[in-house]
C-alpha cells in the first residue's frame, strides 16, 4: 500500500509541474486576464498535466500487484 501512495504523490507532482511549466510562459501576456484569455490558460495548463502525467507513466508504469 505504501508503493501505491508513493506513486500517487508521483503522478500528482506530474500533474502539478506540466500544468505550472505549461503555463508559465503563457500567463506573462496580460491578455490572458480576459475570459477567453482564462481559456486558453485552462487549456494550456490540462494539454501540459497530460504531457506530465505520460512522462510519469513511462518513467513509473501502472504494474499488475505481483503476489
Amino acid at each position: 500500500m505504501g508503493n501505491l501512495k508513493l506513486w500517487l504523490k508521483g503522478l500528482v507532482a506530474a500533474i502539478i509541474g506540466g500544468a505550472a511549466t505549461s503555463t508559465a510562459g503563457i500567463i506573462t501576456d496580460p491578455s490572458m486576464l480576459t475570459s477567453a484569455g482564462m481559456k486558453k490558460l485552462g487549456i494550456t495548463a490540462l494539454a501540459g498535466a497530460l504531457v506530465g502525467i505520460a512522462a510519469y507513466f513511462k518513467q513509473s508504469p501502472i504494474t499488475p500487484a505481483v503476489k
